[in-house]
């Protein structure tokens, strides 16, 4: 799936097959171009989200210089850590990890209202998984139980 999807991108960025430049994943002048939030609703199977997030440049996740897809991407996001204990939320991991990181990026604004929702969800709740999320998202605040300690 990864090997897939890195392909698709790769091809997305160099070919000159495209009729129109709106369709390519790479521009010719200064011009930022990212993938389309859409793809991760669109995609909502966990490990292609994944694929599609590891196979990403750090510019083409970068939706914090427009408003509004920000506050598109930050909708999605919130719908994934809010169902990680369930299919839909497969990849919350992985998503937590590239925000954190930095490599997905939304506004600082959806960003802070984002963490706000994800850290009333969690608080409160017990068992590994949770744990496992709050240790990415929220290092400072440790881990609940330390017999759940991840190796």
């Amino acid at each position: 799936v990864l090997l897939t999807m890195a392909s698709i991108l790769q091809n997305a960025r160099e070919s000159k097959e495209f009729e129109d430049i709106n369709d390519r994943l790479a521009s010719d002048t200064l011009q930022q171009v990212v993938l389309d939030p859409e793809n991760f609703a669109r995609f909502n199977d966990g490990i292609i989200q994944a694929a599609l997030l590891r196979s990403a440049h750090p510019q083409e996740l970068d939706y914090s210089s427009d408003r509004e897809t920000s506050r598109h991407m930050k909708e999605i996001l919130k719908n994934i850590f809010l169902s990680f204990d369930r299919d839909q939320g497969e990849a919350s991991y992985e998503m937590a990890h590239a925000l954190i990181s930095k490599k997905l990026r939304i506004c600082n604004e959806d960003f802070i209202e984002l963490m706000d929702t994800i850290h009333k969800s969690l608080k409160g709740r017990k068992g590994k998984s949770v744990d496992y999320l709050k240790l990415i998202l929220f290092p400072d605040s440790g881990i609940t139980d330390q017999s759940e300690k991840p190796i």
